[in-house]
């Protein structure tokens, strides 16, 4: 990644001193940069997987698991973060993002980041608008690309006591 990259990337600025990146500027800009996306995926997963079991609230069916959760409702809308949306990458209460979806009752659900601890969602936020630069992404694009992953990753996996 070029230095011009790294000033795009927002939150970094003050790290820097007299218009000139500092030590600790560059230290936080390479520790996202050296995350690999599959852990990425494994972090927004284990968060997710935490937020089983879950209950509609209209016809009050239980989805165990992630795994049940993704296989018996029906997908909506690319994900959204809020956080992205309004370019506040490093906000001390991040708003968090949905991913939503229709349980089999029709009621749409969402799966939140809402609780997840902030520093986890500034550095998951960080890489993903740095990832988002390196690819020529937009984060969003990115950020349902990662929502892909996961799914992929968690029905890819052989069913519990199944054959």
């Amino acid at each position: 990644m070029d230095r011009d990259n790294c000033r795009r990337i927002k939150g970094t600025e003050p790290l820097r001193a007299a218009g000139r990146a500092s030590f600790a500027h560059w230290a936080v800009v390479f520790s996202i940069l050296m995350i690999e996306e599959s852990d990425v995926v494994r972090m927004f997963r284990e968060f997710y997987e935490g937020l089983f079991p879950k209950v509609c609230p209209n016809c009050g069916r239980t989805f165990a698991t992630l795994r049940e959760y993704i296989l018996a409702s029906q997908r909506l809308w690319p994900s959204l973060n809020y956080d992205i949306e309004m370019d506040a990458y490093k906000s001390p209460r991040p708003i968090g993002g949905l991913a939503m979806a229709n349980c089999p009752c029709g009621t749409t659900m969402a799966l939140s980041t809402k609780s997840m601890p902030v520093s986890q969602t500034h550095f998951l936020l960080e890489w993903i608008q740095a990832e988002a630069v390196r690819r020529g992404l937009n984060p969003t694009q990115l950020l349902e690309y990662l929502r892909d992953e996961v799914r992929k990753q968690v029905l890819g996996e052989p069913i519990p006591g199944g054959s």
